[in-house]
């Protein structure tokens, strides 16, 4: 069945004239002139959903809840693994390998325990510890999230295991509290990728909501 604008069909529309159209209040008036005698309206007419003004982030909603603005530029994509409540990538301006934002919610040990678990992931070249920084932010819904910031040679899989190393890497996470649960972000890529999306990450994050 074809559709109509603003996903009506066909048959609603021949039905919305008919009302007005048959019967004993027929009129031979235009249809939009006889269909406003009536207070109603014609549906090529009715309004549709607004879409966000330009430069305006998206906000889309968690498995859970918990609401994000997501830079335009990103992409929601499946997730590679059943543990991630969501995905997104983010394109490499200059081109090539660009930074993935992945999504996880539940108990997982304590913020401290997670930090350094997510510092375990990274190595200088020389294969000592790799050098990071955390620090806390509140969110505009007044959530209270830690946030890391981490460099060097990538070992992915927790850093256990025969897992792929990627080097000159940089990994910018988030760890808070929302919706009953704490949600993980943790943002990874080749560094000047990330780096160009760094604004774009603090800004998602700021902007959770329950």
């Amino acid at each position: 069945m074809k559709k109509r604008p603003g996903g009506l069909t066909q048959r609603v529309v021949w039905a919305a004239w008919l009302a007005a159209a048959c019967g004993q209040n027929y009129s031979d008036k235009p249809a939009a002139e006889a269909l406003a005698e009536r207070n109603l309206t014609p549906l090529e007419e009715m309004p549709s959903a607004s879409s966000p003004e330009a430069g305006e982030s998206p906000v889309q909603t968690l498995d859970g809840g918990v609401t994000i603005r997501v830079p335009e530029s990103w992409q929601r994509v499946p997730p590679s693994s059943s543990m991630r409540i969501a995905e997104y990538a983010a394109p490499f301006p200059e081109g090539g390998e660009g930074a993935t934002l992945a999504v996880f919610r539940g108990n997982m040990g304590t913020v401290d325990a997670n930090v350094r678990r997510w510092f375990g992931q990274f190595s200088q070249p020389d294969g000592s510890p790799a050098r990071g920084r955390s620090w806390t932010v509140e969110t505009e819904g007044g959530l209270r999230a830690t946030m890391v910031d981490v460099s060097g040679t990538f070992r992915d899989g927790m850093g256990m295991g025969d897992a792929p190393v990627r080097e000159g890497y940089r990994m910018l996470g988030a760890i808070l509290g929302a919706g009953g649960t704490t949600w993980y972000l943790k943002f990874t890529g080749p560094a000047g990728a990330v780096s160009a999306h760094e604004e774009g990450f603090d800004s998602l994050v700021r902007s959770m909501r329950n």
